[in-house]
């Protein structure tokens, strides 16, 4: 279970700019562990303004919908993610290593209870609502910005070929995660263990820079 937030103290009246953000922020992270716990249909924003210490009319303010507030939710994570991930690429260092980097930031980052169950209610919602596979697509794209911009400097050094960049920065991301064969095993496999998921990152890194790297 995620752990257990702290509630910013109530002000009277109206708030400042910076206690209003911080009840936002406070908010977000509230949701996401609704959404975590009890997905989407068992969530409410009733329930998140409650648990929030918020009021609903607030929540509708910023969101106008759940599926508003869902979206915001999964744009933080990931933005918070793709920073992490940024601060983790040194372009001074072998690309191997760089990729092995990036690799297991994404399968240790992906292989968790929070983002199987995320993106099990993603692409459940996909199914029900058609536009919401236009904010997956634009959390998506935030994803694979970091290895995007990393296989971009590569190709500008010389040190790899391709012909379609964003297509190999998705390809590396599959191959790191094992695209979403874990989402269909049983809750007892969902989650491999460790020294599988190094397992994993070293053959991914091995087959996508024997594809794309160069030899020097």
């Amino acid at each position: 279970m995620p752990a257990a937030t702290r509630t910013p103290r109530a002000v009277t009246g109206r708030p400042t700019r910076e206690a209003a953000e911080e009840l936002i922020r406070h908010a977000l992270v509230v949701a996401r562990n609704h959404f975590i716990d009890f997905g989407f249909d068992g969530t409410s924003i009733e329930g998140i303004a409650q648990a929030a210490g918020v009021s609903k009319l607030t929540l509708y303010r910023h969101f106008e919908t759940k599926k508003g507030l869902f979206v915001a939710v999964l744009e933080r994570l990931v933005g918070d993610y793709a920073e992490r991930m940024a601060a983790k690429i040194d372009t001074s260092r072998p690309p191997r290593e760089v990729l092995h980097e990036m690799g297991s930031f994404l399968a240790n980052s992906y292989f968790t209870p929070q983002g199987q169950n995320l993106t099990r209610i993603l692409i459940g919602e996909q199914l029900r609502m058609e536009d919401i596979s236009q904010h997956s697509n634009r959390v998506a794209s935030m994803a694979r910005n970091p290895v995007e911009s990393y296989l971009t400097s590569l190709q500008a050094s010389g040190q790899a070929r391709f012909e379609d960049i964003r297509m190999a920065a998705a390809q590396f991301v599959n191959l790191c995660m094992l695209g979403q064969y874990y989402l269909l095993c049983d809750a007892s496999e969902a989650i491999p263990p460790a020294r599988t998921r190094a397992r994993l990152v070293r053959s991914a890194v091995d087959m996508f820079a024997g594809a794309y790297l160069v030899d020097k």
